[in-house]
């Protein structure tokens, strides 16, 4: 299964790279300029190269974790995991907001109504997919390889890392050359070892932490989703419909998409959350 999961991120990235630059090609035969930077394009590549993929590898991933007993406790475990979410959030947002870290904007109704749907899709979608495939696939089969904590501490920061891998938005695609998807691959990795990164480094990590403690406390798949689904929510509205301080915005905009995890404040809730999965629990709970 590793090895399938090694073939499922190299297929991706190799259909990335070297399609990319066609696809800009193709666009162009079209229109005079690219219509969407280089970065948004290889995006969306990536999401064919992963549907690639996965029909390659289709017989390697069944989700064996969707099982039938599980599916009559989806929605309690996933708003348990909301509340739990949401709970955390309640703990350090107001201090964010007496310090005047972070500010609210003025903003009508309508753009709250179509800023909010749009936050509530990108929770849906990134919650489904990050947690079917780290802690649904990657973290289960991991487990069987290793102990479990050392599955969690893997699978945690392979979790932490690939949040900082963010798109270069200022890429320029200037001529059709079959390395520029390599380049672009290359120039997103810039800054990766940045000082700054520590903090929110810390917090992704101990987010991802628990999400698989709490995937072996209920094993359940769900309470996960629910816990990055109100995660999610909560990070976007506060970049949507707040801004931060200019004595406390980062200069890196990698860090600003995820300020709240920037925050030392922010380890504690995460941590008491984290907490609340690794007390011990009831014999006929789970099985580890």
């Amino acid at each position: 299964m590793l090895r399938s999961i090694g073939l499922l991120v190299l297929i991706t990235l190799i259909t990335g790279v070297l399609l990319t630059p066609f696809a800009c090609e193709i666009i162009l035969f079209f229109t005079e300029t690219l219509p969407w930077p280089f970065s948004r394009i290889f995006d969306r590549v990536l999401i064919l190269g992963v549907l690639i993929a996965l029909y390659v590898l289709r017989k390697d991933f069944t989700f064996s974790d969707f099982k039938s007993k599980e599916k009559n406790k989806i929605k309690k475990y996933f708003f348990y995991g909301l509340i739990l979410s949401i709970f955390s959030s309640l703990i350090f947002l107001p201090y964010l907001f007496y310090t005047k870290v972070i500010i609210v904007n003025t903003f009508s109704f309508s753009y709250f109504c179509k800023r909010a749907l749009k936050i509530l899709m990108t929770a849906t979608v990134v919650s489904l997919i990050e947690e079917s495939f780290f802690r649904g696939v990657l973290f289960e089969k991991l487990r069987t390889k290793m102990t479990v904590f050392t599955a969690s501490l893997v699978v945690s920061l392979v979790f932490a890392v690939v949040h900082f891998i963010a798109p270069n938005k200022i890429f320029t695609y200037i001529s059709f050359s079959p390395l520029s998807g390599f380049h672009y691959v290359f120039s997103i990795f810039n800054g990766l070892f940045n000082p700054d990164f520590l903090i929110p480094f810390l917090g992704l990590f101990l987010l991802g932490m628990t999400l698989c403690y709490a995937k072996i406390k209920t094993n359940s798949l769900s309470i996960c989703m629910g816990l990055h689904f109100g995660w999610i929510i909560i990070q976007r509205s506060v970049n949507l419909f707040c801004h931060v301080s200019e004595n406390f915005k980062p200069d890196l905009a990698v860090i600003n998409r995820i300020f709240l995890l920037s925050q030392p404040i922010s380890l504690i809730a995460i941590s008491l959350v984290l907490i609340i999965f690794v007390l011990p629990v009831k014999k006929n709970v789970i099985r580890v």
